[in-house]
């Protein structure tokens, strides 16, 4: 396997990516891309400079979020184009590359802007800034969020469902006839990639949706060690299953190397 020069490896490498018709076969594993996202768009909406942006200035901070927004249009385009075969995407780039479904990203900009816009006419009825970041402390801010939470997911998991009829119908011209193999592998072939895409993998948001009622993200609990580990706890599950997925890639890939070089003659 030492043997192998960089160029074999690197082509082994992108063999292990691509299926069997040379299309990229991108499979998300760096979920961090995602939260960097989210965290992004939060970011602009709501951190107020203290020196630059100041003032009037503070809208074309605020237009930022076009930037963390357009990366995950980028991608999600990027990753159709390759899957289409349009374009051949480079090992290199994949953990640069979002993992979670579109839908799921346009719920949480859209939530983001509500809870601003929540924020705006609070200041308009006369609050201030402060105020309303005491009154996000409160159960009744709380319990709001947690139905509105309720209607996007339901909302969302229904507009997902719908994306992904419209498109399998688009794609598979509007035809679909069960006694014909040809059409049913046409089908078949299109929900496939309509789900690498992302698109109609959301139904089981609609069972979540009654138990968010239960969600308080204002509750603490008596010992705060635990409000404090839990998301170290998250984020360190989140590690090791991206190692894992890495140790079982390097895995596969050092078979394929193998059997390569058995296939080789000395």
């Amino acid at each position: 396997l030492l043997d192998v020069s960089r160029s074999e490896a690197r082509k082994n490498a992108l063999n292990f990516f691509t299926d069997s018709q040379g299309h990229s076969d991108y499979s998300g594993f760096n979920v961090f891309v995602d939260l960097i996202l989210c965290v992004l768009v939060m970011f602009f909406l709501n951190y107020k400079p203290k020196k630059y942006f100041a003032g009037r200035k503070i809208i074309a901070f605020r237009l930022l979020v076009i930037l963390p927004i357009g990366y995950e249009i980028a991608s999600i385009t990027l990753k159709i184009l390759a899957s289409l075969g349009v374009v051949m995407i480079p090992v290199e780039v994949f953990p640069f590359l979002t993992t979670k479904p579109p839908v799921m990203f346009l719920m949480f900009v859209v939530l983001a802007f509500i809870m601003k816009n929540r924020e705006r006419v609070f200041i308009k009825r006369g609050g201030t800034h402060e105020g309303y970041q005491q009154f996000l402390k409160t159960n009744a801010n709380s319990f709001q969020f947690s139905m509105i939470l309720v209607v996007c997911i339901v909302v969302f998991a229904v507009l997902d469902k719908v994306i992904y009829n419209v498109l399998l119908f688009i794609l598979t011209g509007g035809s679909m006839d069960m006694e014909s193999l040809d059409s049913i592998t046409n089908y078949m072939r299109w929900s496939l990639e309509l789900s690498k895409w992302g698109f109609g993998d959301l139904n089981y948001m609609m069972w979540i949706a009654p138990f968010m009622l239960l969600f308080s993200y204002t509750r603490r609990h008596k010992h705060l060690i635990i409000d404090l580990f839990l998301p170290l706890i998250g984020i360190a599950l989140l590690v090791l299953i991206n190692i894992e997925y890495l140790y079982h890639s390097i895995l596969a890939f050092m078979d394929d190397g193998m059997k390569m070089l058995m296939d080789m003659d000395f």
